[in-house]
């Protein structure tokens, strides 16, 4: 077992210069997003610009807040903070669209920015739905599309998990 991991591992770093990364991100359900929030907002991309933080290629997002759902005060516009630019693609980064709304869990960065919770779990688009004129947003649930919910339901159900392990003293 040990010989079909380490050659070819081995065989990776003598032709990448002996450097290899690899991320993990562990699958957190809506209402784990929600606690590990440190803000919960409506927005929509106003506009966004190529940077580098940390050494690393960035994209920086100006998000437009439309409703402070929970957590931080903020203004009516934040900064959040997404790995990789258009020649620099990072794998599994949610491309943020200009023309829709969307119920974001953010994560405090240092420097005013912002991340999406669980590396890119936390954005939810928000859509009209055609037999009811609802908004609606798509969750996920074990890494499988869910049925929608009712943007206000989503936000009731923000409210109570947070209240919930608030004062059940639940740990992030």
């Amino acid at each position: 077992m040990v010989k079909k991991i380490l050659i070819p591992l081995l065989t990776v770093m003598v032709f990448t210069g002996g450097v290899v990364y690899a991320t993990s991100v562990i699958q957190k359900d809506f209402n784990r997003q929600a606690i590990d929030s440190n803000l919960v907002v409506i927005g929509k991309l106003a506009f966004s610009y190529e940077t580098t933080w940390r050494g690393y290629p960035c994209t920086v997002l100006a998000v437009d807040v439309e409703r402070n759902i929970a957590g931080d005060k903020v203004g009516s516009r934040i900064l959040l903070l997404q790995p990789g630019t258009r020649r620099v693609k990072v794998v599994g980064v949610k491309r943020i669209e200009t023309d829709k709304s969307y119920l974001l869990m953010l994560e405090k960065l240092s420097e005013g920015y912002y991340r999406l919770v669980g590396f890119n779990q936390g954005a939810h688009s928000i859509s009209i739905e055609k037999r009811t004129g609802r908004r609606v947003i798509n969750v996920r649930h074990n890494g499988k599309k869910a049925p929608g919910m009712t943007l206000e339901a989503a936000i009731g159900r923000v409210t109570a998990v947070r209240e919930f392990a608030r004062t059940n003293g639940a740990k992030k």
